[in-house]
């Protein structure tokens, strides 16, 4: 019942942040501080965008499932057998499924980051669905391929340097 409630909640969520994202991007754009006009204005583009992360979310679940699984398996029967029979072999799956998996977590990062940064405000200005501004996104970022990769690695190296910020004044206090 918990796990449902909890379900539930990240989808309502899910589905204002999705609205929000738009009135946030009206409101600023024209310069007021509007709710309802913006709230009806772009439910198809909030709706997209919402129903664009649900499909995010379970492919993302589902394949983190894909990773989590055989390595809790290895790392339950190594604990088992305190590696008499599989030993350091097991070690080598397990590395290469880390590895997946981080992948994964960066590949959905990306499409995240692309998504809220760059597509939603191509929704807002043409009206267009998540996939239109998917498309619309893309014919703009295969000429500025190296452009937009070192907006993402400045968007790292930012999130690296407040991290050790936080981190500095987490350990001072």
């Amino acid at each position: 019942v918990i796990l449902v409630l909890i379900l539930v909640l990240t989808f309502v969520f899910m589905w204002l942040k999705s609205r929000g994202q738009f009135m946030f991007l009206h409101c600023v754009a024209e310069n007021k501080g509007e709710v309802v006009k913006p709230w009806k204005e772009y439910a198809d583009q909030a709706n997209s965008l919402f129903l664009f992360k649900i499909a995010i979310w379970l492919i993302g679940t589902f394949a983190g499932l894909i990773f989590i699984v055989p390595l809790v398996l290895i790392f339950v029967s190594l604990a088992k057998t305190n590696f008499e029979i599989f030993g350091a072999a097991a070690i080598v799956p397990g590395v290469f499924l880390v590895l997946g998996f981080i992948a994964l977590i960066i590949v959905l990062s990306v499409v995240g980051t692309l998504t809220k940064d760059f597509v939603v405000p191509i929704m807002r200005l043409e009206l267009c669905s998540v996939t239109e501004g998917w498309r619309r996104f893309w014919a703009l970022c295969k000429p500025n391929m190296g452009t937009f990769f070192l907006f993402l690695l400045f968007l790292i190296v930012v999130n690296i340097v407040l991290g050790m910020i936080a981190f500095a004044v987490v350990l001072g206090a």
